[in-house]
């Protein structure tokens, strides 16, 4: 299995945007943003596929893909006052596998269709012990053309 984790030396954005969920409203809350720096609800792939790198957090030119998680914030008491803190460069990264070349799985990789979406989620009790082998990520592809399903 080959492994490969995306890190990204920092966020592109913070926006109450969420693409998938909703592409005309603002979100009931704020996302940090890896990636092109396109995350309006309207984004679509053409807009991400040809962003100009400059314009992108992500160290690889190849790709331009947007990453996105509900930003996170601290929150402290300052003289009796409630102050909330985003909290930023949390060195996030997706991550990717793959079977080996030369295996007969990996002559079946295909890329994402155009207009691939995905939400990676889990809501079970000690989700964060699953490690490689556990069961409990859930995901949901999010392709909103039924014949690419």
């Amino acid at each position: 299995m080959q492994k490969m984790c995306l890190f990204y030396p920092n966020e592109s954005g913070h926006a109450r945007s969420d693409p998938i969920l909703d592409t005309q409203c603002p979100s009931g809350h704020v996302h940090t943003f890896y990636g092109p720096q396109k995350f309006h609800p309207d984004t679509s792939n053409a807009d991400l596929v040809n962003t100009n790198p400059a314009f992108s957090s992500s160290p690889w030119v190849e790709n331009q893909s947007l990453y996105w998680h509900p930003s996170i914030y601290r929150q402290t008491i300052e003289g009796g006052q409630t102050k909330n803190t985003r909290v930023n460069n949390l060195s996030t990264s997706p991550y990717y596998r793959w079977p080996a070349q030369g295996t007969p799985e990996f002559d079946q990789l295909v890329e994402f269709p155009e207009g691939f979406r995905m939400i990676a989620y889990s809501d079970q009790l000690n989700a964060d012990q699953g490690g490689e082998v556990g069961g409990n990520l859930l995901v949901e592809c999010c392709n909103l053309n039924p014949a690419t399903k």
